[in-house]
This record gives C-alpha cells, structure tokens and sequence, in this order.
C-alpha cells in the first residue's frame, strides 16, 4: 500500500475532471461524440467500451469511466485544446501525486507524476496521462487518499496508523490540504 506503485488508472480520472473544471478548460455541459476511439495520424486511442458511448459530457464520462472523453477534454482534439501535462501535473500533485503522504511507517515511496520534461513528450502522452495510465505511478495509499478527499467534504489527510502507544504520543489528525476544489467543481466531481 505504501512501498509499491502502479498506474492509478481510471480512479486519476477524478483529477483530471477537477482539473478540467478548474482550469476552465471544459464545464459540465460540453459534449463530445463517443464513437469509441479517436484516431491522430496513425495512432488510435481506443475508449475500453469499443462501440463508445455516444454523447458524453463530464458527468457521463465520469459515471461510465470514459476513456475517449478524458483523452479529448486533457490533450485535445477537433477543435478543444485540452488540459495538457503541465496543468495535469499541477493538479495532481494538489492531490498528493507524486509526494509521500506522511504516514507513520517506513518504506514509503512517493511515486511519478510527469510534468513533460523528462523525455521527449508526445500528445499520445498526454492522452493516456488524462485516464491515470503511462508513465504515472502511484501507491494504493496515495488514490486512496485522493478518493477520500471527494468522500469526506474536501479533506486530505494525513494517513496514521498509530494513534498512541499505551496513552503515549497522542496524535492529532492532521490536514495535508483542504478546498482545493470550489464547491460547483467538488459537487459536479463527486455526484
């Protein structure tokens, strides 16, 4: 949970709607036509539902996970010019991405966000960056964390194990960061 990372897959979606949202890029109502994949020269970027989803606007793309909406809405495409990887990485790193929680256990690792800097950048990348996949690396820690955000009010917190040790070093809850998000954004993100 603390020392291994994985791609946070479909879950970093959450973080790429905040963004979006945020950053103006796109708002809840903009749709796009799901077909099931876009396709840039020769590369094809496939939606895991083939047949796609038809019209498809945040909170649809958001309740059936999908891929082609956050691959347009975070590289662009046919006319919307996307988050991009540098405004993706600011926002995950708002939620944790990237940094070691804290907990109280050794071994943690912090994990990879890519900020586009440390290789040759493709927009290929920031497609699959935008649906948790690529070069991002998390813990389960970290995506749990972030989950925890949208389902307790707009809390990070500081993951503890040990509260006390027979009434010794008490612990207070601590908060990592609060109100990222305005409340339309957290509202439409969460719901």
């Amino acid at each position: 949970a603390i020392g291994a990372v994985y791609p946070p897959g479909s879950t970093f979606k959450l973080v790429t709607a905040s963004a979006l949202l945020m950053e103006k890029v796109t708002d809840k109502y903009q749709t796009i036509f799901d077909n099931g994949f876009i396709q840039v020269g020769s590369f094809i970027f496939r939606n895991w539902n083939l047949g796609g989803h038809g019209e498809v606007d945040l909170t649809r793309a958001l309740q059936v996970s999908n891929d082609t909406y956050f691959y347009i809405m975070g590289g662009g495409y046919g006319g919307v010019g996307g988050l991009g990887i540098e405004r993706l990485h600011k926002w995950a790193k708002l939620f944790g991405y990237g940094l070691k929680t804290g907990i109280d256990l050794l071994g943690e690792v912090e994990g990879y966000m890519p900020d586009g800097t440390a290789r040759e950048w493709y927009l290929g990348d920031d497609y699959i960056s935008s649906i948790g996949q690529g070069d991002i690396l998390s813990t389960p820690l970290q995506v749990n964390n972030m989950t925890t955000y949208f389902a307790n009010g707009g809390y990070l917190f500081k993951p503890r194990i040990v509260k006390n040790i027979d009434g010794v070093g008490d612990t207070e809850v601590e908060v990592i960061a609060q109100n990222l998000l305005d409340k339309e954004t957290y509202d439409t993100v969460r719901y």
